[in-house]
């Protein structure tokens, strides 16, 4: 890379206009810290006003295993000596550092194109991947269509009010990134990998039902007289006209509702809620008390997924671990897995060697890729 393009680089960043893959080169150029390429630039050279650059970094602190706040405090250092370290696509050998970590993430994972199993109320299954649109099916008059934005959307029968019951179950695996559906009543949901959402073709009656597996984002279509319901393993939330998040994983501690409009009632065995927008419920299991929170803090880390994010506040390893399995598809040795902490935000668009090597810089960890699987070791 010439100097003059890492001074429009630089610029760029100090202005917040780096794309995803400009700034993934920077991060993939401050995890690969330790090669000798280099080239000189003077402070002329640069050409870029320091406080202004240092204004336009995160505000942050910079603390042992934050993100972010590492990648740009390198830079800035980097860019008051005057010198950038280059990574160059170079036929020279790597050094040994480099080299060793090469090996360890040879076998790398890249983010899986949006797919989904949609299973049909005869049990036949169709593979949805992120080339198939148009007409999908017929269920009893309900026409079924995938749209050109990559939407499953049900067309209502006429004459559909006496209609019979049949479900349709939406999965999306391991790996599949996020699938949205727009039901035969409006309501549009996003489904994040690992989960499932089972629901009537055609609604009928006062009750709006459907059961969720996994996480998904409900925007629900408000019909007087016509409640709706989600039913999760640890209990059941009634929509009263909202707009929310709701994430219940079978391998997670709590199943967590994040309001961002309206309201909804959250009812367990033994307990019943009522949360607002702006809070955040957490329900450990049936039996307990449904707990009750600000969602200023939490809320938009539980939500990032949708917008394509991983994004950590003061999140420990294993549960962030458990996220890659579902978004990578992979398995995670557990064992040896440190009680560390993490804040940071990373795309979901990166590779799993990216992520991963994102998460060493900033912990005392260390990570092995074979195949589907990954080892955790301390530093």
């Amino acid at each position: 890379m010439e100097k003059e393009d890492i001074q429009a680089l630089l610029k760029k960043y100090a202005e917040g206009k780096c794309n995803e893959a400009e700034k993934a080169w920077l991060e993939t150029w401050y995890i690969q810290d330790d090669q000798d390429y280099s080239g000189e630039l003077t402070e002329e050279e640069i050409g870029i006003d320091l406080n202004e650059v240092f204004c336009s970094l995160p505000k942050h602190t910079v603390e042992k295993r934050r993100i972010w706040p590492y990648i740009s405090a390198a830079i800035f250092i980097l860019i008051g000596i005057g010198t950038l370290f280059v990574f160059i696509n170079s036929p020279k050998k790597l050094p040994l550092a480099l080299q060793l970590r090469e090996e360890r993430f040879k076998n790398d994972v890249q983010p899986i194109n949006r797919q989904a199993i949609l299973t049909l109320s005869n049990g036949s299954e169709l593979i949805l991947d992120s080339t198939h649109t148009g007409f999908l099916a017929n269920q009893a008059g309900t026409k079924i269509y995938k749209n050109n934005a990559g939407e499953l959307f049900y067309e209502r029968a006429k004459n559909s009010e006496n209609a019979k019951v049949i479900y349709n179950m939406l999965t999306v695996p391991k790996g599949g990134g996020i699938y949205r559906l727009i039901l035969s009543d409006g309501s549009k949901v996003s489904l994040n990998a690992g989960s499932s959402l089972t629901y009537p073709v055609e609604f009928q009656g006062k009750l709006r039902k459907v059961k969720l597996q996994g996480e998904a984002y409900f925007i629900i279509t408000h019909i007087r007289d016509q409640k709706y319901v989600i039913q999760t393993a640890r209990g059941e939330i009634e929509d009263l006209g909202t707009e929310f998040n709701v994430m219940d994983y079978e391998n997670e501690a709590a199943m967590k509702v994040t309001l961002i409009k309206g309201s909804v009632k959250i009812r367990t065995s033994k307990n019943s809620r009522i949360v607002i927008q702006g809070q955040q419920a957490e329900i450990m299991d049936s039996g307990q008390p449904i707990n009750v929170s600000s969602s200023a803090n939490s809320g938009s880390s539980n939500l990032a997924w949708k917008n394509g994010e991983f994004q950590f506040d003061d999140e420990e390893l294993s549960h962030i671990l458990r996220q890659l399995e579902r978004w990578y598809d992979i398995k995670v040795d557990y064992v040896n897995v440190p009680d560390i902490h993490f804040k940071g935000q990373i795309s979901r668009k990166y590779t799993l060697s990216h992520v991963l090597g994102l998460l060493e810089k900033t912990g005392d960890v260390k990570f092995t890729i074979n195949g589907k699987n990954v080892s955790v070791t301390d530093k």
